[in-house]
C-alpha cells in the first residue's frame, strides 16, 4: 500500500470520526452549582466543549434539596447538581439520585477504587450504592489570631495542643466589660454541624453512628465531654459554641474547616494562622466535611452527564483546581497548600493527619432524627438542660426513631 494510500485513509477516518461527533445529537446539560465554583477551573470547560462540540453544559445557582425536590417532581431537575453531605441519605434510597455504581464499574480509568479518599466518599454510599462523587473534602481545624496569643503571651497551638491547653488560652484571650458582657471570646465555633466530631471525640463519643443506628455512644462520655464544653461557655465564659467568621474580630479563636484556607489566605494580614483541633482524654478526633456531584435520577441524559462528571472529576483534571479546596484523591494530597509556600504545609498536615486516622465524617443524621433530637441538644449545649439528662433524653428519643426504621 504507498504512502498515498495510507495517507488518504487517515484522512478520511479523521473525518468521519469528527462528523459522527459534530452529527451527535445536540445535547445541553444543566449543571446547578454555586456561581463561584463554576470559575473555578474555565480551562476544562474549553477543553470539554472541544472534544464533546455536542455537549453544550449550561449553568444554574446551586440549590438546596427542597429546590431541587420541587424541580424533580416538575420534571425540571438538573442534570448535575452540587449537594452536602446530608443529601444522599435523605433522597438516595427515595430514588432522587442516580446509583453511579454501574458507571464506575465501566469506567476503570476513573480510578474509583484505588484513587478516592473512602472517607472523603463515605456519606455519599449508602449501603451498596453511590450517590455522588466528593467533589472536596477538608478536615476542621482551629483557626487563630498570633496577634492576640502574642499581646496576652500565651503560646501558639501546636499539634500536642491539648483541651486544657486551649481552655487557658481561652480564658486569657477573652476580654469582658466592666458589665460582664463578653466584648472578645477566647473561642467560637466549637459546636456546631461540622463541629461537634472534636467536641465529642477527643473524650471518646460520638455523636451519631450510622452503621450500629446509635447516638450520643457511649452516654457517659458523650455526657462528660458536653459538660466540660458548657462549663466552659457558661462558667468560665472562655468559649461561645456558635460560629462566627474570625474577622469579625470578636473572637481570638475559631472552629472552621481547612477548606476556608484558600479563601482565608488571600485576606490574611499575617495574623491569622492555622492549627489542629485540641486532643482530648482520648486524643484528637476532628470532623470531615464536603461535597458532592451527583446526577439526577430523572435526567433525560444520563450518558452524558456521566461523560461531564467523569471527566471533570478526573484524575487529571481535578488535581488541577480540586487541590485548594480539599483533595478527594490520594494522587492529590501531595499538592494540597503547596500554592502558599510554607504557609500551605499546615493545613495539608492537618488533613492529612485527618485522613490518616483522627478524623470522621461529620455525623449524617436522617432529617426525622435530627429534628427530634436538635433541640434537646441545644439546650445541653446553652446550659439549659444538665448534661447527662440531656443525653439520656436523646437516646430515648433517637431509640425510638432508629427501632422504627
Amino acid at each position: 500500500m504507498s504512502r498515498i494510500t495510507v495517507a488518504l485513509i487517515t484522512l478520511v477516518l479523521v473525518f468521519a470520526s469528527s462528523y459522527v461527533a459534530l452529527a451527535a445529537d445536540p445535547v445541553t446539560l444543566i449543571v446547578a452549582v454555586a456561581p463561584d465554583d463554576r470559575v473555578v477551573n474555565p480551562s476544562f470547560d474549553e477543553a470539554f466543549a472541544q472534544e464533546y462540540p455536542h455537549i453544550k453544559v449550561e449553568f444554574i445557582g446551586r440549590m438546596n434539596a427542597e429546590t431541587f425536590i420541587t424541580r424533580y417532581v416538575a420534571g425540571v431537575a438538573p442534570d448535575i447538581w452540587l449537594f452536602g453531605a446530608d443529601v444522599p441519605i435523605n433522597l438516595g434510597p427515595e430514588g432522587y439520585l442516580l446509583d453511579l455504581t454501574s458507571y464506575l464499574e465501566k469506567t476503570p480509568e476513573f480510578r474509583y477504587h484505588d484513587d478516592y479518599i473512602p472517607l472523603a466518599q463515605e456519606p455519599f454510599e449508602i449501603g451498596e450504592a453511590v450517590y455522588g462523587l466528593a467533589y472536596d473534602v477538608g478536615a476542621l481545624a482551629v483557626y487563630y489570631r498570633t496577634n492576640l496569643f502574642d499581646e496576652v503571651g500565651v503560646k501558639r497551638p501546636w499539634f500536642e495542643f491539648t483541651i486544657d491547653d486551649f481552655a487557658e488560652a481561652a480564658r486569657k484571650l477573652t476580654v469582658v466589660s466592666p458589665d460582664g458582657e463578653v466584648e472578645r471570646w477566647g473561642a467560637r465555633g466549637y459546636w456546631n454541624w461540622w463541629a461537634n466530631a472534636p467536641a465529642l471525640g477527643g473524650f471518646g463519643a460520638t455523636l451519631y453512628d450510622r452503621d450500629r443506628n446509635v447516638v450520643l455512644d457511649p452516654p457517659d462520655k458523650a455526657a462528660q465531654a458536653m459538660a466540660w464544653w458548657t462549663d466552659l461557655f457558661i462558667n468560665q465564659q472562655a468559649a461561645h459554641p456558635n460560629y462566627r467568621d474570625i474577622n469579625a474580630g470578636d473572637a481570638a479563636m475559631v472552629f472552621n474547616g481547612t477548606w476556608a484556607y484558600w479563601v482565608w489566605n488571600s485576606a490574611f494580614d499575617g495574623l491569622t494562622e492555622i492549627a489542629p483541633v485540641p486532643m482530648g482524654p482520648e486524643g484528637r478526633r476532628t470532623t470531615m466535611s464536603g461535597s458532592a456531584l451527583g446526577i439526577s435520577a430523572n435526567s433525560q441524559h444520563k450518558e452524558e452527564a456521566w461523560t461531564y462528571l467523569s471527566q471533570l472529576l478526573g484524575v487529571e483534571n481535578s488535581h488541577e483546581w480540586l487541590a485548594r479546596l480539599g483533595p478527594v484523591r490520594f494522587s492529590g494530597m501531595p499538592l494540597f497548600g503547596l500554592e502558599w509556600g510554607e504557609r500551605g504545609r499546615l493545613p495539608q498536615a492537618i488533613l492529612q493527619d485527618a485522613i490518616e486516622g483522627t478524623g470522621i465524617y461529620r455525623p449524617i443524621l436522617p432529617s426525622e432524627l435530627a429534628s427530634a433530637i436538635n433541640p434537646h441538644i441545644n439546650q445541653v449545649i446553652n446550659g439549659e438542660l444538665d448534661p447527662y439528662v440531656g443525653v439520656e433524653i436523646v437516646r430515648d428519643l433517637a431509640s425510638g426513631i432508629l427501632g422504627e426504621n
